[in-house]
């Protein structure tokens, strides 16, 4: 289906608005063919959020029988960044890429480090991405290519990156909606662990139709329409020299990598695999019952939005203090080079 995305992005076939129009016509009595252009109902924002609810759980049910089955052959530790770390002598990331980042606001990222350290006690030997380094990636729009591509394709795309990087402030300054995130859980797998989150819905205080799948159809609608800008540009249409549009993130998931594994020896022995996964499931119980916050919970208590009675909290509106981010280079672990960055609310 063509999207039908934020102002001034080209019709395209949008691999984002996938999820949005199974949402949409589940609750819409006339289909997939009689959906609304703007609003979302609330039945589609019910389903979208359930849907990376179960997407979630059913990886982590996965995983966790995974690591607790005496079958498991052990975690995949991450070659690149193992050769990284050991300072190998010429050794670099071979894969550049280019990206749009949602930086995480300060709540988020203490939340992150505190899961780290406690998920640290059971695995010792994690790599754990550093603070200043957490994102949430909302495009891949070029991954694993030479840098002398990449380098191309953010020369051909430069004058169209600002706004894209501007879109979550732009849209809540036109009153069009923000998209928000919450209810944190841990989810892991033989590579490594991540914190996420599942779009806000109507029942959730503050929550609008514009949700957290919105945006990324739009980002990838803005970005879709600029590069077909920059392709006719250089007279080569479909078969310019640009790297094609190519995003791995299309499932129902919004996560920040939290850490990684590097040694085939960590969480080796059945017993450590076992406190492992517990280790697991008592922080996603602790986030549940204590993390779990609404801002109407917290204003029934005195508090006013953003304000909490406990020390952490899990809501998350993107855009908050740090707008979107485009990062080009040796991404992976948080690097690269900012190429353009929003302005946060």
């Amino acid at each position: 289906m063509a999207s039908t995305s934020d102002e001034g992005a080209a019709a395209v076939v949008n691999p984002h608005e996938a999820l949005l129009i199974e949402a949409a016509a589940a609750a819409t009595a006339g289909g997939a063919d009689h959906l609304p252009t703007s609003d979302f109902p609330t039945a589609a924002q019910h389903r979208l959020q359930a849907r990376f609810a179960a997407h979630r759980a059913r990886r982590n049910q996965d995983h966790r029988d995974l690591f607790l089955s005496p079958s498991f052959a052990g975690v995949v530790p991450d070659a690149v960044l193992s050769r990284l770390l050991s300072q190998e002598k010429g050794y670099a990331d071979p894969r550049h890429s280019l990206v749009v980042w949602a930086r995480p606001p300060h709540h988020i990222v203490r939340l992150a480090g505190h899961v780290q350290a406690e998920l640290a006690t059971a695995a010792p030997g994690l790599w754990l991405m550093p603070a200043h380094r957490l994102h949430m990636t909302v495009l891949e729009i070029a991954h694993s290519q030479p840098a002398a591509a990449i380098d191309a394709l953010v020369s051909a795309l430069r004058p169209a990156l600002p706004p894209i990087a501007d879109l979550t402030r732009t849209r809540r300054h036109a009153g069009a909606g923000t998209a928000r995130l919450l209810r944190p859980q841990v989810s892991f797998d033989a590579s490594g662990v991540a914190l996420t989150f599942l779009p806000a819905a109507a029942q959730d205080d503050h929550a609008g139709s514009y949700t957290y799948q919105h945006l990324r159809r739009d980002v990838y609608a803005h970005v879709s329409s600029a590069v077909a800008a920059a392709q006719a540009a250089t007279g080569g249409g479909g078969s310019s020299d640009l790297p094609p549009l190519a995003s791995r993130y299309v499932y129902p998931s919004a996560h920040v990598t939290l850490a990684r594994f590097v040694t085939a020896a960590e969480l080796a022995a059945p017993e450590q695999r076992a406190a492992w996964v517990a280790a697991v499931d008592s922080v996603n119980a602790w986030l549940e019952a204590d993390v779990w916050t609404t801002t109407a919970t917290a204003a029934a208590g005195g508090g006013s939005v953003g304000e909490f009675s406990r020390d952490f909290c899990g809501e998350w509106a993107v855009g908050e203090e740090n707008g979107l981010v485009v990062r080009a280079g040796t991404v992976w672990y948080g690097g690269g080079r900012t190429v353009a960055a929003g302005e946060g609310f």
